[in-house]
Parts: structure tokens; sequence; C-alpha cells
């Protein structure tokens, strides 16, 4: 679906910062996932990354483990399974959480938490927000 992806510099310290939104069809998401891991390999090597977003995917889908995966070397922010993220705009999560924070190289999570705020009993989005603060270690 898609994939926007970039490379924040401060202090002489790189950051990828990757913010991604998966299909529904799991073969695709385990592709999509591989096509992630190889333009991060291509463009960044072995940079501190953040990749989020909505993967459409629970914990226990191949994309989830090709990213988790010794070669992804991805982490999850969030201790899986952590609440359910989709909520059709009612505020009551149902199913698995399908949004995900994943982190690698050189990070460390300081925070993490779902934003489950409404403003006037109207939700901004059908998913609750995923909120995490890192530092670069």
């Amino acid at each position: 679906r898609q994939c926007s992806l970039g490379m924040f510099e401060c202090c002489a310290r790189q950051l990828v910062c990757i913010s991604t939104h998966f299909d529904f069809d799991r073969d695709v998401q385990k592709r999509s996932a591989e096509v992630v891991l190889r333009r991060l390999d291509e463009r960044f090597g072995s940079h501190a990354a953040i990749l989020m977003g909505d993967f459409n995917a629970d914990h226990n889908s191949p994309a989830l483990q090709v990213l988790t995966s010794a070669r992804g070397g991805f982490r999850h922010t969030f201790d899986p399974p952590h609440q359910a993220t989709f909520h059709g705009f009612s505020g009551n999560g149902r199913g698995d959480p399908i949004d995900w924070i994943l982190y690698r190289s050189g990070l460390r999570p300081q925070a993490a938490r779902m934003v489950t705020d409404s403003y006037q009993g109207r939700f901004p989005s059908d998913h609750f927000a995923l909120y995490a603060e890192f530092i670069l270690v």
C-alpha cells in the first residue's frame, strides 16, 4: 500500500523513521515487510530505526515475524499482545492489535502508550493512536 521513510540527523546521530500502511492480505503483508527490510538495508544499513503504522496484522502474522526476526532486528515497543487498536470510531477496541511501533539498533524506549482520547465523543480515527518516546543510545 504505502511506505514513507526518512533519515533524520541531529548532533552527529542519525535516525531512520518509517511510516507504513500494509494491505489486508497476509501474503502481501509478508512481501511488504521484506521490501521494507531490503530498502532499509540498501539505503541505510544498520542505522537506528523506528517502523510504525497500520500493519493490518497481529503479532503472530508472517509480516511481524519477518520484521522481528534476527534478520529484521526490530523489537516491539509494546509487549504483544497489547490492547486492540482498531475500534471503528466506537472507542471499543475490536480484535487483536494491528498497529505497531517497532524499533531497532541503538534505541531504547522510554515511554509508550495507546492514545484513546476523543473530543466531544468523536474520535479522530477508526484506530487508536500509539505513542512512544525513545532515546538514542
